[in-house]
This record gives C-alpha cells, structure tokens and sequence, in this order.
C-alpha cells in the first residue's frame, strides 16, 4: 500500500537562503545518507521543466546496488529558495508500474527561476531524502527572468 504523507519534512532544514555560485542540476542523485539512487525525468515531449504547465514526473528508486525499490513511501515538496514559497499545487506520488518507478502527480512551478524539489523516502528500516535543483525560464547565465518580454529592463547587450 502506497501513502503520501503531507509535510513530513521541513524545507528549511534543506535550503539555503541564497542562491549558490554553483547549481548542482543533476537529475540522478545519492540520497543524503546514501540508501537510496533516485532519478527524475519529465514525460514531456521535449523532455524539459514546463513552466506555469500541469506536468507528472517520473521518479525512478533504487537500493545503492541498482536493484528496484517498490514499497516506497514518497514524500514530496517543491519550494524556491530565494523568493521563500513553494508551489501553487499540491503534488502526490504514487507508484507506477514498472519496478521501483513512482509518477509524481500535479506538478507545476508557476515562475521562472531557482526551484528545489525535495523527496522524502521510507523503505522499510530506511528513511532518506534528496534534493534536485532546476532553474526555468531564466535567460542564459546572467539570471535574467524576462524569458524574452519585450519590455525587458535587463540589457542583455550591456558590456558586464
């Protein structure tokens, strides 16, 4: 039997208050406390983070070895650091049918720039988690969030 639990962690033991020099955006990681591997993708037809888009991910857990998790209980919460608020939705994960694969459902990040998702897992004995960072929207390096206005105050041209 699959259960979400609402809120089981808190976010601020995993976020920082300020955006880092440097973004780990890897999308398969090691838990924190290394028992489990999980990976995301995005069913997408582009395979991409939609922005202000209803969207499912699937999540992929597995042991250290490789081999499949599925009794997993799957919390999930998705927040931007800097601007200190979550998402507009409340996403669920339930399991899927191939082996150790979950589909998170009612996903959407409702602005452009720093996301973090973090998942909450507990197999058996062994609880976990992991945080995946994104950014959406944001024009190449400088941070910019116009994603292409035309009254963009940004200037992109500008000699740094």
């Amino acid at each position: 039997m699959f259960v979400s639990l609402a809120r089981a962690i808190h976010p601020d033991d995993w976020l920082p208050k300020e955006r880092p020099e440097v973004i780990d955006l890897s999308t398969k990681l090691v838990t924190s406390k290394g028992h489990f591997i999980i990976s995301y993708t995005v069913p997408e037809p582009d395979g991409e983070i939609p922005l202000n888009k209803m969207h499912t991910w699937e999540l992929k857990i597995t042991d250290p070895e490789g081999r499949p998790i599925n009794d997993a209980i799957v919390v999930e919460f998705g927040d931007m650091p800097e601007h200190r608020h979550g998402m507009v939705t409340n996403p669920k994960t339930k399991k899927a049918r191939k082996p150790g694969t979950y589909t998170v459902h009612g996903m959407k990040f409702h602005m452009p720039g720093w996301w973090a998702m973090i998942f909450d897992v507990s197999s058996g004995n062994k609880r976990d988690a992991i945080m995946f960072n994104f950014i959406l929207g944001e024009g190449e390096s400088r941070g910019c969030c116009c994603t292409d206005s035309p009254t963009c105050e940004c200037n992109h041209g500008a000699e740094e």
